[in-house]
């Protein structure tokens, strides 16, 4: 898992989200459109696909969790569990 997580709040609607994936040498940027419902988490998952014609490729997307879901540290960053806390504890609103 990377070390690098970003938590995001928007308001219902569209919106275009730039993004950035720097992993293991490989590196991507690009924007995409989320149409958020309101009360929805969303999660966006970037991962590098190989080398196409002398260039490398990847693939981004934004998938919307299932409905009711809490955002945890194990969502967050499973590798960065705040002392005291739980992999699966609810990450409170402004957390560092």
């Amino acid at each position: 898992m990377g070390g690098c997580a970003n938590v995001i709040y928007v308001l219902p609607g569209s919106h275009v989200l730039g993004w950035r994936y720097d992993s293991y040498g490989t590196a991507g940027n690009g924007k995409l459109l989320l149409r958020a419902e309101a009360g929805r988490i969303y999660q966006l998952n970037a991962s590098p696909l190989g080398e196409v014609n002398g260039k490398l490729t990847g693939m981004a997307q934004t998938m919307p969790m299932a409905p009711g879901s809490k955002l945890t540290y194990r969502n967050v960053n499973p590798g960065y569990v705040p002392s005291g806390a739980k992999l699966d504890d609810i990450v409170p609103y402004g957390a560092n």
